[in-house]
């Protein structure tokens, strides 16, 4: 019978944990929001998030302040509620008896479902260990050793163990039975003897001629084939298959030299292609030399012009104040067509942690982070370096949390881009089920203490401090398989520059 299972916790007759089977899958609100645990005794958030004690203790500190792992939401435990009202709904789903597996197949709302369960009669009874067949407990030593199809028995014939339900076919087929030659009706004392030893040795044994693939179709015993061979005239056959070659081969031939042909047609039409394009690109390449030569001449002239410019105005006075301000604007405008213009906004970096749990279980043995290695955004760009780390709780009953941090490297472009660092960046962690439940996060550095060091340029070959997202989300929300953010080992944060 399909079902979702789910585990019974805090009641009251029932003092461990139970699995029990629901033919339905149960709505979130009606189970606890971390373990999927269904209670009788839970509490909910003000927001109506369900949890079961288990849960309720972990997420409440050590001042008796809980967390809600979905919401965030944080309060005294006072002010939660008890879940009678779910566990109301919860009696009235339908379920099945946990013994199940027992034989038992008692169904009906979760209410009778339980107070049958302190009563079920299937007790006394166990599966056997072979063939899972359920007896009572004083019948299953006589049914294992006499009646199980999964017993142990001797094969007759080579004396090895074969299950009962298996003996017969076995000895039907045994390598080690006793035989008898089908052809000569000589006894034989194994019929691997007969398979292996007698049957190439066999006078009657049926044989088809040495020419059958020459065409000779004649068959007969061995005692008769020789005689066969030494009267017939196998000439005629070889001349035929000789003959036949021969066609063959030059059909062959033929197909070869037409398919080479074909090969060669091709490389040389694939040749041509490749000439054109590299003279194309030969071509286009020389014509922006010759541009990048024009502008940096024209860039050096007005660089004497404006120099010649400024001699003058200090010797005759400010008349050409206006002329250097026009030449300073053209120089700006070439040494940009010059150079790569600084960093363009628009750039998104998809970062996929797999396999997830591997990486986490090497940080957790070493830095307790997880890095990105250097990126740069888009080229000429940063180059930044993202780390996710697991760091200590901050409390013995508070939940780990994932953090984001960020670092500015030295790189390759640093002395044409803006100082300090004044983009915005936005955290993305994605919901993979549900886009909707995606958590985001945005931190300007324009707004950010101006006196921080950690947006400057850095030296060379060095690294600024972190900044970024001390709490991005609790590791236990995040593992949670039914919460969308784990999925298929890999985690997927995107970062964005707007």
């Amino acid at each position: 019978m399909d079902g979702c299972i789910y585990t019974l916790r805090d009641h009251w007759q029932i003092p461990h944990d139970l699995e029990i089977k629901f033919l339905r899958k149960l709505r979130p609100e009606l189970i606890c929001s971390t373990c999927d645990a269904v209670t009788p005794r839970g509490f909910k958030d003000e927001r109506n998030h369900v949890y079961c004690q288990k849960c309720v203790q972990v997420f409440t500190d050590d001042k008796n302040e809980f967390t809600c792992q979905v919401c965030d939401w944080h309060g005294s435990r006072k002010y939660m509620e008890s879940t009678q009202n779910e566990w109301k709904n919860l009696e009235k789903m339908e379920s099945v008896c946990p013994n199940e597996k027992s034989a038992c197949y008692f169904s009906g709302p979760l209410k009778a479902v339980l107070e049958h369960y302190l009563s079920c009669k299937v007790k006394g009874k166990a599966p056997c260990s072979l063939c899972g067949l359920l007896l009572e407990i004083k019948l299953l030593a006589k049914h294992i050793n006499d009646e199980c199809p999964k017993r142990i028995l001797e094969c007759t014939f080579c004396n090895s163990d074969v299950t009962a339900c298996d003996k017969r076919a076995h000895e039907t087929n045994c390598g080690e039975r006793p035989a008898v030659c089908p052809h000569c009706k000589q006894p034989i004392k194994t019929y691997n003897q007969l398979e292996q030893e007698h049957y190439p040795i066999c006078p009657r044994m049926p044989l088809s001629c040495e020419f059958e693939a020459l065409g000779c179709l004649y068959k007969a015993a061995r005692c008769d084939m020789v005689r066969h061979i030494s009267q017939s005239r196998h000439d005629t056959l070889f001349v035929q298959a000789i003959c036949d070659l021969r066609r063959e081969n030059e059909g062959l031939n033929m197909f070869i030299r037409q398919k080479l042909a074909t090969l060669e047609r091709c490389y040389e039409e694939k040749v041509k292609h490749l000439s054109a394009t590299v003279a194309q690109l030969q071509d286009k390449t020389d014509k922006e030399s010759n541009l990048l030569g024009t502008l940096t001449n024209s860039l050096g002239e007005m660089q004497h012009e404006l120099q010649a410019l400024k001699t003058a105005q200090q010797t005759g006075g400010d008349l050409f104040e206006e002329r250097i301000t026009e030449t300073q604007l053209a120089i700006e405008r070439l040494d940009r067509e010059l150079h790569l213009n600084p960093m363009m906004p628009g750039f998104e970096y998809v970062w996929k942690i797999q396999p997830y749990f591997a990486l986490k279980n090497a940080a957790m043995a070493s830095t307790r982070e997880i890095s990105s290695g250097v990126v740069y955004i888009k080229k000429p760009g940063y180059a930044l370096e993202f780390i996710v780390g697991f760091p200590h709780p901050s409390g013995m009953f508070s939940a780990p949390q994932l953090s984001f941090k960020c670092r500015i490297h030295a790189g390759d472009f640093d002395d044409m881009l803006p100082w300090p660092l004044k983009n915005k960046l936005i955290l993305i962690l994605f919901n993979q089920q549900d886009e909707r439940g995606s958590k985001s996060f945005e931190l300007d550095t324009e707004t950010v203490d101006p006196t921080a060091v950690c947006f400057n340029k850095p030296a060379s070959g060095e690294a600024n401090a972190k900044f970024g997202f001390t709490e991005v989300i609790s590791i236990p929300l995040l593992e949670n398989a039914n919460k969308g953010f784990l999925l298929r080992d890999c985690v997927v944060l995107k970062i964005a520059v707007p």
